[in-house]
């Protein structure tokens, strides 16, 4: 389905001139790295973006876990000059958080933590005379309250706004943890300070339709679905004959790496010719993996993202992702790389087609789901250059060029 950007310019006068070169944007980004997945990628890829359409950008982003050092090396190797980094440091508070364990599960409250120290930040330099925009990008979230958006900024934008689904996954132990986060979130979005950042809103920015059709958010006049993600990785064009289906991500709760190796025990004897990797920390916050690998099923560990770009290019290779997350790097990533993406229905990089993705299962039971994947996957290697074609043609879909197309014609629409 195409990405279009919905709404009408109801002053019926004549658009102004596509040129946003003049004005400047502020940015608050908790998180933000170069070549980065999840959150800290998007934060990039926004800030990358907007400084290529807007005469100055200051963003304002977090002091911690090496972002400084990342993005003043990111924006000196690209030669982006005209983007202003000003780090926000950690309050006192965030010692409480410092434990792997401790971190994980307030991660979301310190975050509300910093966005109100930035907003003080902000407040105390009257940011807005200075700016014509104003962005709360990462996290992708639609539940979190930014206060950053009740300041007198002239434009707004919301997004990129998505949600965490709930795991499907009834055997991990996350699973009745999970829904109530997911119902605990949905009370969130609909209190009081979102409806009034939606009344500021100018515009907001959703990962797919589904996110912008939930209220407050459905209220705003408009919308745009851009994705939050995008791939400059170019396949070589050139694949040994190894069948390999990969893993990619840490062995958090909502990635269920528990189905993936589910999937490679039941191939092990039918398929042999068939290995399965694993790339991550298996131990990623404060999570002890003991469980003994299939004889069909190795580790890879840590890898950069070049390394993995390579290894997901370099064979016929598939993407298992049966994360009950939304979306992901790592699968836009693999696509553009002629890397078919099997995931969940709705789940995934799925979750980026709303409903015509060709490689998601519906998931009804564990097992059921799991004689699916496996089904699906020794089809997919049967023929395996034609859904390796299926998967390059989303390259121009997926592309940044595409994204930043959308983004400039939502933010004309919206000034």
């Amino acid at each position: 389905m195409e990405s279009s950007v919905m709404g009408l310019n109801q002053s019926g006068e004549a658009e102004p001139p596509d040129d946003l070169s003049d004005l400047s944007a502020f940015v608050v980004a908790f998180s933000c790295k170069p070549n980065s997945g999840s959150e800290w990628g998007v934060g990039w890829n926004y800030v990358e973006m907007l400084s290529r359409m807007f005469g100055s950008v200051t963003l304002y982003v977090r002091d911690a876990e090496a972002q400084r050092e990342a993005i003043e090396k990111g924006l000196s190797e690209r030669s982006i000059g005209n983007v202003s980094p000003i780090f926000v440091g950690d309050m006192g508070v965030y010692r409480l958080f410092k434990s792997p364990v401790m971190h994980s599960r307030f991660l979301p409250l310190y975050y509300l933590i910093w966005l109100t120290r930035a907003f003080y930040h902000a407040a105390k330099k009257k940011q807005w005379r200075y700016h014509n925009y104003v962005f709360h990008v990462t996290w992708v979230s639609d539940w979190i309250f930014s206060p950053i958006f009740l300041l007198p900024f002239k434009t707004c934008i919301v997004g990129p706004l998505g949600s965490q689904p709930p795991n499907f996954n009834k055997k991990n132990r996350d699973f009745y943890f999970s829904n109530a986060r997911f119902f605990l979130k949905s009370l969130l979005r609909v209190l009081l300070p979102n409806f009034l950042v939606s009344i500021r809103a100018s515009a907001a920015i959703g990962i797919n339709a589904r996110s912008l059709q939930r209220w407050p958010w459905k209220k705003i006049a408009n919308k745009c679905v851009i994705l939050p993600v995008h791939s400059e990785i170019e396949f070589s064009g050139s694949r040994c004959a190894e069948k390999k289906v990969f893993f990619v991500g840490k062995n958090l709760p909502f990635k269920n790496l528990d189905l993936f190796l589910a999937v490679a025990e039941k191939l092990a004897i039918s398929e042999p010719d068939i290995m399965f990797c694993i790339i991550g920390h298996m131990n990623a916050s404060g999570l002890k993996f003991n469980r003994n690998l299939p004889s069909n099923v190795e580790s890879l560990g840590l890898l950069d993202q070049g390394d993995i770009a390579a290894l997901l290019g370099g064979s016929r290779s598939i993407l298992l992702q049966p994360s009950s997350e939304a979306g992901g790097t790592v699968g836009v990533e693999a696509l553009c790389l002629g890397v078919p993406v099997v995931c969940a229905a709705g789940h995934g990089v799925s979750a980026f087609y709303d409903d015509d993705y060709p490689y998601s299962i519906d998931f009804e039971q564990y097992e059921i789901f799991v004689s699916d994947a496996s089904s699906l996957i020794i089809s997919i290697f049967a023929d395996y250059d034609s859904h390796m074609t299926w998967a390059l043609s989303q390259q121009d879909r997926l592309s940044r060029d595409e994204s930043e197309r959308q983004l400039r014609e939502i933010l004309l629409l919206a000034r």
